[in-house]
């Protein structure tokens, strides 16, 4: 042999990535006609794990996630600089609210359309009923429900920022209702109305407002189903990355899954 060829090859299995080493021995005195068999009789192939942190993959490779599909990252995300002109005062306006731009903001941004709708419906629903705790408890329950990475995250985060205990979120995130009964009412009825396309029962319904909430807002509870469906949906499409300020709070999936 005069010498080998090795190449590392990515592979997704069942939402891990391995690498396919391929090592490929040349005898001496390989012609050319002969490449084509020499290959197919010399080549070893192998499997070799390593072992990754997939949270610093998805935010370095623009991976959104991760799982046994992998979505790459689908649109820039953009500045008030970049963005088109009828997105520019709405991402002054999330700017100056959030003090900087979360991913999802930006990514819709790469359409006015899809961002000024959004931003409607986002302010009608943070101007109602529920009060900070609540809105997160509805919010973060939506996305856990959608399955989005970047929500669960995010109002992971803002939902301990608002002063809800962390042993509430942490349920919330593990597919499990809050301990708070009314909490609980809320987070339930929120998450049937995603899992069942907004078919709930009379019971749903008497047990919300058992818990202390008015009928009315039940379309409340619409409305924040709205707010959550638009976000989740655009950073699943995009494979929007998740926000450094939000890393501490990564989730997958499989998290609910396996609790």
């Amino acid at each position: 042999m005069t010498g080998s060829k090795v190449s590392l090859r990515p592979r997704h299995v069942d939402g891990d990535i391995t690498w396919r080493v391929i090592e490929t021995a040349l005898p001496a005195g390989l012609t050319r006609a002969d490449f084509r068999e020499t290959r197919r009789k010399h080549r070893i192939e192998r499997c070799t794990a390593i072992p990754i942190d997939r949270n610093a993959l998805a935010q370095r490779e623009g991976v959104c996630n991760l799982g046994k599909d992998v979505t790459m990252q689908r649109f820039n995300l953009q500045t008030i600089e970049t963005a088109p002109e009828k997105s520019k005062p709405t991402l002054k306006a999330l700017e100056e609210r959030f003090g900087f731009l979360p991913n999802a903001i930006a990514t819709m941004a790469n359409n006015p359309v899809l961002l000024n709708g959004f931003v409607g419906i986002f302010g009608s629903f943070h101007g109602g009923s529920f009060d900070e705790i609540e809105k997160q408890v509805l919010l973060l329950t939506n996305a856990v429900t959608i399955k989005c990475p970047w929500t669960v995250a995010a109002h992971s985060t803002f939902a301990i920022e608002d002063g809800i205990a962390e042993s509430e979120v942490n349920a919330i995130r593990a597919g499990r209702l809050p301990r708070d009964p009314k909490y609980a009412a809320l987070s339930a009825l929120t998450k049937a109305l995603i899992e069942n396309k907004g078919t709930v029962t009379d019971a749903d319904i008497d047990k919300f407002i058992s818990a202390g909430y008015s009928k009315a807002q039940i379309l409340e509870v619409v409305t924040g189903v709205g707010v959550s469906t638009v976000a989740a949906t655009t950073a699943n499409m995009a494979g929007t990355p998740i926000d450094e300020r939000f890393q501490a709070q990564a989730w997958s999936p499989t998290s609910a899954i396996a609790a």
